[in-house]
């Protein structure tokens, strides 16, 4: 099995959060394409962060790649299912493993956008972390795996096929690792960019550091939707990346200015199809967080002493990934005490 892998692959990106690993054997019905708008769909049953895709007569763009390999592989199917128009175009929304992990599988031919620290991420937190995983961690996981499998043979014990089906899984999760190369993107982009593709336009928007330093929005006009990446987790507590550029500020200021925008459609980034009256929600929370952090700071509260102070409160408590909201209240903390210019060197 994949456990070990995708929790650390996933840590990545929402380090406590806890979700479940992606499964070997998981049924290509599983993972399946839905309509949102016209030609644009969602791909649902996948692990991660939430894949969608636009058809077009001239090929297909696609926003995120899947959280492994394998996710990836079930995704290109489902898009198959709905198009024979190839992949001309992935788009990564920011670069946490959930969104990217997959990237290798999509077609060489298909072009990778990202904002410009897109690159700069993958190479410093990704790839090392999977580096390490595929070269130290999993190898040492196999080997306790054989001797365990040895034991067991000896002890005639039931759970020896288990165990033996564990290690073959192992042992192909790290073949595939070996036979991938990482990928990055191939054109990135400052504050904005067009795409035209088969008579659709579509925006790539960098609002400026919110959930992390190279999170980007993808505005489909025509669809009246947009794709949020992670800006916007759908009825579940947010990740805030403050070691790569997080800012919850300007984060609450770009959610808000959408309210203006010709928009009916929200694609999360985690979470089910919404609207703007669900963007609200998490400006709600965003706005509730700062001022309870705000509130113990100027109390000369420690970081500590305001994780235990500061309550969430009742509307949240049915929310996802409960596990992060200290590290919440952390990363918000952090980003009002530390000095300027150590903000400044890790949105660079």
């Amino acid at each position: 099995m994949k456990k070990i892998f995708f929790v650390l692959l996933f840590a990545i990106c929402i380090l406590s959060i806890s979700l479940a690993a992606a499964d070997k054997t998981m049924k290509e019905s599983a993972v399946k394409a839905v309509v949102v708008k016209e030609n644009l769909y969602l791909i649902e049953g996948t692990e991660g962060g939430n894949v969608a895709f636009l058809v077009t007569p001239k090929g297909v763009l696609v926003v995120d790649s899947g959280t492994a390999f394998d996710e990836a592989a079930q995704i290109i199917k489902a898009i198959r299912k709905v198009t024979p128009q190839p992949i001309r175009y992935v788009i990564l929304t920011h670069y946490h493993g959930d969104h990217t992990i997959g990237l290798p599988v999509f077609p060489e031919t298909a072009l990778v956008i990202g904002q410009h620290m897109v690159a700069r991420n993958i190479k410093e937190n990704n790839i090392p972390r999977m580096q390490k995983y595929m070269e130290k961690d999993l190898p040492a996981d196999i080997l306790k795996l054989k001797e365990n499998v040895e034991k067991l043979k000896k002890s005639k014990s039931p759970e020896l096929a288990k165990v033996r089906e564990e290690l073959k899984s192992n042992e192909q999760e790290l073949a595939e690792m070996k036979a991938m190369k990482p990928r990055l993107p191939d054109q990135t982009f400052a504050s904005s960019m067009i795409i035209n593709l088969g008579g659709e336009t579509i925006h790539l928007i960098y609002p400026e550091p919110a959930h992390t330093n190279c999170n980007i929005l993808v505005l489909f006009p025509r669809q009246k939707a947009v794709h949020m990446g992670d800006m916007f987790f759908n009825e579940s507590l947010p990740y805030i990346d403050f070691k790569n550029g997080a800012n919850t500020a300007n984060w609450i200021k770009q959610l808000n200015k959408l309210d203006g925008w010709d928009v009916t459609v929200v694609i999360p980034g985690h979470g089910p199809l919404s609207d703007k009256a669900g963007l609200k929600k998490q400006i709600t929370y965003l706005t509730f967080l700062r001022q309870a952090v705000t509130d113990e700071l100027q109390k000369g509260s420690s970081l500590e002493a305001m994780k235990n102070a500061i309550a969430l409160p009742a509307e949240y408590k049915n929310w996802e990934y409960q596990s992060v909201f200290h590290s919440n209240i952390e990363a918000v903390y952090r980003e009002m005490t530390l000095p300027a210019q150590e903000k400044e060197i890790s949105m660079q």
